[in-house]
């Protein structure tokens, strides 16, 4: 009869004990983190896909509305070149293709690329290109996700790299289980619920007296830090393709998409409120004289201070915003739109009695003709008030050109 085999060692039970809490405890926090990383970047990474979309969609409405391809690809150029987008494609809205662009980027190389790539792919995002209100086509765009597969990877490395740490060392901590190596992992454990249920990237894990579960400490300090910073960036750039998406870039004011947006926010509350809205449409004339003679240089001089001046004259409070070559809008809210609207539209129209002086040092005088749509006498909507105002702008255009015509 064999003789038992000799039962474990308090020390050996330990040392066995230890060992397997701390590789769980350790597996599941660096895999919580990477969980974590992983929805937030996949999350963001899918919001700056849309806005690079409805920044693309903006960019190609005017070749669009002429179906120039040459025209088309030029404007989308810039975003293609990102390095951040796999697949833009723009079609009309009878399903042709006016502009096809595919990365020929090969990818990541590595054995289990194809799941890796399959986490990072990115749902493609579809944006309307509009036209005075009519859709003319649509922009699809999908994101390459080599960001997030980088990340994903440097995730796994890391999770790796700190298992392989443990594992070595686990054995030499046992008699310190409680004091100095169950705690610390408790806080990285406990952090990184935190960062997953809260979001609190902030978050730190505090430093440990076992250097190699400070450096395990550190190196997750570190790749929060490191998500933290992506974020903000992710942040940052979602905030500069908004402005982009809703802003003009030569002026800087707000655009026809956010000027639709304001308008329609606008008659809604004064429908509520029975409340009055103004509207003032703006067209310059003489903005093709001053383009042919002088350049399009000195256009958008002129265009910018247009701008600038139509600003000046509107409140804090009014939304100004370029809505074609050298049409502007202005709408005016609060019990006093009505009373203002008037006054308003002369002093603009009063701007270009001052000459304009573009770069080369010389002098032109375009001028400004103003119309005006009140909310609800003369429409209960966004279309019916642009075109009462650019009616309106229209017969006051003539007239000046008949009163120049009289006085000579």
């Amino acid at each position: 009869m064999s003789a038992p085999a000799p039962r474990p060692t308090i020390r050996d039970a330990l040392a066995r004990v230890h060992a397997r809490v701390t590789l769980f405890a350790v597996t599941l926090s660096a895999f919580a983190m990477l969980l974590v990383g992983y929805l937030a970047a996949r999350d963001y990474a899918q919001k700056e896909v849309r806005l690079t979309a409805q920044a693309a969609a903006y960019t190609a409405e005017a070749a669009l509305v002429f179906e120039d391809r040459i025209a088309l690809a030029e404007a989308l150029a810039p975003v293609v070149r990102t390095g951040d987008v796999e697949l833009l494609v723009v079609r009309t809205t009878d399903g042709r293709e006016m502009y096809a662009w595919r990365s020929e980027a090969n990818g990541l190389h590595f054995p289990g690329e194809r799941i890796v790539r399959g986490l990072a792919m990115l749902a493609p995002a579809v944006a309307p290109v509009t036209y005075q209100g009519q859709r003319i086509g649509e922009v699809e765009l999908r994101g390459s996700g080599a960001g997030l597969a980088h990340l994903l990877l440097r995730g796994l490395a890391g999770m790796l790299a700190c298992l392989l740490i443990i594992a070595v060392v686990g054995r030499a901590l046992s008699r310190r289980l409680q004091r100095t190596v169950a705690d610390p992992l408790a806080a990285i454990a406990r952090v990184a619920h935190e960062v997953r249920a809260e979001r609190a990237f902030e978050r730190r894990v505090p430093g440990a007296e076992i250097a190699e579960i400070d450096s395990l400490g550190d190196d997750f300090n570190a790749l929060l830090a490191e998500l933290e910073a992506w974020r903000s960036h992710v942040e940052s750039e979602h905030e500069t393709l908004a402005y982009r998406a809703t802003h003009d870039a030569l002026t800087g004011l707000p655009n026809r998409a956010f000027f639709e947006n304001q308008i329609a926010r606008a008659l809604e509350e004064a429908e509520t409120a029975e409340a009055t809205v103004g509207l003032i449409y703006v067209d310059g004339d003489g903005f093709k004289a001053v383009n042919d003679r002088h350049g399009h240089a000195a256009g958008d001089a002129v265009l910018v201070e247009m701008a600038m001046r139509i600003r000046a004259c509107a409140g804090a409070a009014d939304v100004v915003a370029r809505v074609g070559g050298d049409e502007f809008v202005v709408l005016l809210v609060g019990d006093d739109a009505a009373a203002r609207s008037g006054p308003m539209a002369a002093e603009i129209a009063g701007t270009s009695q001052r000459p304009f002086t573009l770069p080369d040092g010389s002098e032109v005088r375009p001028a400004l003709s103003a119309g005006i749509a009140l909310y609800p006498e003369h429409g209960r909507d966004a279309a019916a008030l642009l075109r009462k105002a650019d009616r309106a702008m229209y017969a006051e255009k003539k007239r000046r050109v008949r009163a120049a015509d009289g006085a000579e």
